[in-house]
């Protein structure tokens, strides 16, 4: 098992904020219960915390595509 730690900056699109999070949230609960990562996500101010777990290769993919 392995942990990511990361803080990354919120790019607005042109939805509002809620829009966004609840679209990352779906997204999430889809794909990451496909490969068991487990986390947490915090939004505050601009600004993403998040602390996610799971087998190495599954969170290198997940930040890849975080990345994009």
């Amino acid at each position: 098992m392995h942990m990511i730690a990361y803080v990354s900056d919120y790019v607005p699109s042109e939805n509002a904020v809620s829009t966004d999070l609840n679209d990352i949230e779906i997204t999430a609960k889809i794909h990451n219960q496909k490969v068991a990562i487990k986390g947490v996500l915090f939004f505050q101010d601009g600004t993403f915390f998040q602390v996610i777990e799971g087998l190495e290769s599954d969170l290198r993919d997940l930040m890849m595509r975080i990345e994009e």
